[in-house]
């Protein structure tokens, strides 16, 4: 039985980053800012996606881009949890890292303890795996940083069961950004779990705080559940997450009047000014021109559980908007879990 939640309608209009399939750097969107408001966790949370959602796979080169940058982290959770401003990623998977002065060397402190959904361990070993599978396509290889020589990715190796050294043959400066919190390099098993690239991303085994249904080549929902083996259990969120496709965005109104929470539309390049408060957007992210120094991302102090509630605009009806298109923005809407 579904559990009442206060959540007003969001629409979350997504601009595809620039570097997502390119080897140019992320671009920086404008992140709407919107009020808050409190919502009960637990229970479940109806989600519309006007896009397509996956059918035959999660590969992140071959799914919708939406599947991929908003649902794919709450399945195969990236090293380093987004910022949903753009900021520096926070400790996830991994409990750090860093680079070495001349930013070629960047070194991975995988948290230990890790699980996969199906009970298996999580180590150095599946984390150098995925970025290497990752570099080797096409459509990836440039978020290591690129130029007319081709991809910086040299090596990644599992020099400890908890410690991956990634080397660049020339600094990149974002990495903990375009490649470590990056959706797209959610973490996979070692070799395929046994199998080839193409029959695991049919059913890929998750690492992330939700396991997702097999997938079915005619449905148009998915639902993704709790997994028990994730390694922040007191997290803060639903227990299940529905999420239906709409055909257009015309559709969202009559979703969100028969029961809907949140409906993501990722087409639509620019919101309806009309809806937004001229003084509640600010420009919000990293610079994708930052120069090649060396970056370090260390796990945050400790700090209090944060209250069981997960945020949602506020008092603005279902003109509310969001920019989703920073890795990290729709994902903390729909849940956010205790820091490490």
């Amino acid at each position: 039985m579904k559990r009442p939640i206060q959540l007003v309608a969001l629409v979350c209009l997504a601009v595809v980053m620039a570097g997502c399939s390119s080897n140019d750097p992320v671009a920086s969107p404008t992140i709407i800012e919107t009020s808050s408001t409190n919502v009960v966790a637990g229970g479940s949370l109806s989600v519309a996606v006007v896009d397509a959602l996956p059918t035959a796979t999660w590969d992140p080169t071959l799914a919708p881009d939406s599947t991929v940058r908003t649902l794919g982290p709450l399945v195969m959770a990236p090293l380093l949890r987004p910022a949903a401003d753009g900021s520096a990623p926070s400790a996830g998977l991994a409990t750090s890292v860093s680079s070495d002065a001349a930013g070629l060397n960047w070194t991975v402190a995988v948290r230990s303890g890790l699980m996969f959904a199906d009970g298996s361990t999580l180590n150095s070993e599946d984390i150098a795996f995925g970025l290497t599978q990752g570099a080797a396509q096409q459509s990836l290889t440039g978020r290591f940083g690129a130029d007319n020589q081709g991809s910086f990715f040299v090596s990644a190796t599992a020099t400890d069961p908890q410690t991956v050294v990634v080397k660049l043959r020339a600094a990149n400066a974002l990495l903990d950004r375009t490649v470590f919190a990056a959706p797209e390099f959610g973490c996979i098993q070692d070799n395929y779990g046994g199998k080839d690239r193409e029959t695991y991303f049919r059913n890929p085994v998750s690492c992330g705080p939700y396991v997702a249904d097999k997938l079915k080549k005619s449905s148009d929902e998915l639902v993704l559940r709790r997994n028990s083996m994730y390694y922040a259990p007191t997290q803060v969120g639903p227990n299940t997450i529905t999420v239906q496709q709409l055909s257009d965005s015309a559709s969202a109104d009559s979703f969100i009047a028969d029961g809907g929470d949140v409906v993501i539309d990722p087409r639509k390049a620019n919101p309806v000014n009309a809806a937004v408060s001229p003084s509640a957007s600010p420009s919000a992210s990293a610079s994708a021109s930052a120069s090649p120094q060396p970056s370090s991302t260390k796990s945050p102090a400790p700090t209090a559980s944060p209250t069981p509630v997960f945020p949602s605009p506020a008092g603005s009806g279902t003109g509310s908007l969001v920019d989703s298109s920073l890795p990290g923005r729709v994902s903390a809407l729909l849940f956010r879990s205790d820091r490490p």
